[in-house]
C-alpha cells in the first residue's frame, strides 16, 4: 500500500486504517519500518489548528475518567469535530504488551464515532510515554482530530517527556497523593501548564480544597490550579474552559514550541535507535558476551566493562 492511499483513507476519517497504521508505527519489524517511515515523512509535521494536551499524573488520580468526560464534553460542544486518544500503559516485562488498557476505562467515550482511543505500551521508552508517540499524533490529526490528547503511564516523577509531545500539559493530583511538601517536588509538577486537584467532591472536597491551596503556593504563581470533579459536569466544563483560555494565551508560540519538541525527540529516537541496532550487531553480541563472562567471573568493574567494549566497537 502506498504512502498515498495511507493518507487518502486517513483524511477520509477511516477508522480501520488509522488502526492499521498506527499498529505499523509500533511494528519493530525492518519491513514494517521502512514502510511506516515513508508514511510518515508526507504527513504535516504539524497541524496549526490541532491541540495537543497531555493527561498525567500519579497511578489512581483518575486520568482516564478526566479524559472520557473531557473528550464527551468537547465532542458535544463541537458536532464537526473528533479527537483521539493515545493512552500509554506500562508494559508487561514478558510480551512488552499493555497491561493496564485504559481503553476498557472510558467505554463511552470508546464507543463515540468522533473519537478513537488508541492503547500504546510504553515497552522500554522511559519518561511515561512510547517511542513513537509523536507519529501516532501525526496520524491523529492527519485523520482530522482537532484534539489529542495523551495519557502518560503514570508512575510519578518521570512523565517529564510528555512535555516533548504536547502543547500543553494537565498535572492531575489528588489529596491521597502524599503530603504537600512530597507532592510540590521539582520533577512532574515543572512541566504543568495547568493543575487540577481531582475528587473534590463529597467526604474528600474538603481535603482537596487544602491541598489545592498548598500546591498554589508551591508552585510558580501563573500556573493555575483547580479543583476538580469528574462525576460533576461544570466542574470538567470549567477545566476545558481554563484549557481553551491558555490555548489561546499561547497559540502565537505553538509553532516555534513545536520544532523545540521535535529536536528533544530525535535525540531519544537516536538513543533508542542506537540500542536497537546494536542489539542485532552480531559483533556487539559476542563482545557483550565475553564482557558480560568477566563482570560475573573476573570481578571487572561493570564501567570498565562498557569502556572496554565500546573501544573495541569503535575504537
Amino acid at each position: 500500500m502506498t504512502p498515498e492511499n495511507w493518507i487518502t483513507a486517513l483524511k477520509q476519517g477511516d477508522r480501520r486504517m488509522l488502526a492499521r497504521a498506527l499498529t505499523l508505527i509500533e511494528s519493530q519489524h525492518p519491513e514494517d519500518e521502512a514502510q511506516a517511515c515513508a508514511l510518515v515523512e508526507r504527513l504535516p509535521l504539524s497541524v496549526p489548528t490541532s491541540l495537543r494536551i497531555g493527561i498525567t499524573g500519579p497511578p489512581g488520580a483518575g486520568k482516564s475518567s478526566l479524559i472520557e468526560a473531557l473528550g464527551l464534553q468537547y465532542l458535544a460542544r463541537y458536532p464537526e469535530h473528533r479527537i483521539g486518544v493515545l493512552s500509554i500503559d506500562p508494559s508487561s516485562p514478558l510480551s512488552q504488551g499493555s497491561i493496564l488498557a485504559d481503553k476498557t476505562r472510558m467505554q463511552e467515550l470508546s464507543r463515540h464515532p468522533r473519537a478513537f482511543i488508541r492503547p500504546a505500551p510504553s515497552g522500554t521508552f522511559l519518561g511515561g510515554t512510547s517511542r513513537h508517540s509523536q507519529e501516532a499524533i501525526q496520524l491523529f490529526e492527519a485523520a482530522g482530530c482537532q484534539w489529542t490528547l495523551v495519557e502518560t503511564v503514570g508512575t510519578g516523577q518521570s512523565e517529564h517527556l510528555v512535555r516533548h509531545l504536547v502543547d500543553l500539559a494537565v498535572v492531575l493530583q489528588v489529596p491521597s497523593s502524599g503530603d504537600s511538601l512530597q507532592a510540590m517536588k521539582k520533577g512532574i509538577l515543572e512541566i504543568a501548564d495547568l493543575l487540577a486537584v481531582n475528587k473534590a467532591d463529597g467526604e474528600t472536597l474538603q481535603a482537596a480544597q487544602t491541598f489545592a491551596s498548598q500546591l498554589a503556593h508551591g508552585v510558580a504563581s501563573d500556573i493555575p490550579v483547580l479543583l476538580l470533579s469528574t462525576r460533576e459536569p461544570d466542574s470538567v466544563r470549567t477545566l476545558m474552559e481554563k484549557i481553551f483560555e491558555l490555548e489561546a494565551e499561547q497559540a502565537a508560540l505553538r509553532e516555534r514550541d513545536r520544532r523545540v519538541q521535535r529536536s528533544a525527540l530525535f535525540t531519544s529516537e537516536l538513543e533508542a535507535y542506537v540500542v536497537q541496532h546494536l542489539a542485532h550487531s552480531p559483533k556487539f553480541v559476542a563482545l557483550r558476551s565475553r564482557y558480560v563472562e568477566q563482570v560475573e567471573t573476573q570481578g571487572m568493574h561493570p564501567w570498565r566493562a562498557c569502556e572496554a567494549l565500546f573501544g573495541e566497537l569503535f575504537g
